[in-house]
């Protein structure tokens, strides 16, 4: 229950800085599931869609793309949350 709390707060933060038109990369999207909370934007779902064998990874316009490479220029970056499960 926390936890969607915190998504809940997060995406609703987010909404309120994305302005009409903006470009908005969710990187670790997943299965896009945030997109329909932005439909003034051009949201870019982007995932290395690995990890997960239940996730619907077709509905990304990015898959296994080096993040140093990306064609296009944001207009905000967010960070969502720390990186779990990576070892270093």
């Amino acid at each position: 229950m926390m936890q969607n709390y915190y998504w809940d707060e997060f995406i609703h933060e987010i909404q309120s800085c994305v302005e009409s038109g903006y470009v908005l990369l969710d990187a670790g999207a997943g299965d896009c599931q945030w997109k329909s909370h932005f439909p003034s934007a051009k949201y870019i779902g982007m995932d290395l869609g690995i990890g997960d064998s239940e996730c619907d990874y077709s509905n990304l316009d990015i898959r296994r793309f080096p993040a140093n490479k990306l064609p296009a220029v944001f207009d905000s970056a967010q960070p969502a949350c720390t990186l779990s499960g990576v070892e270093g």
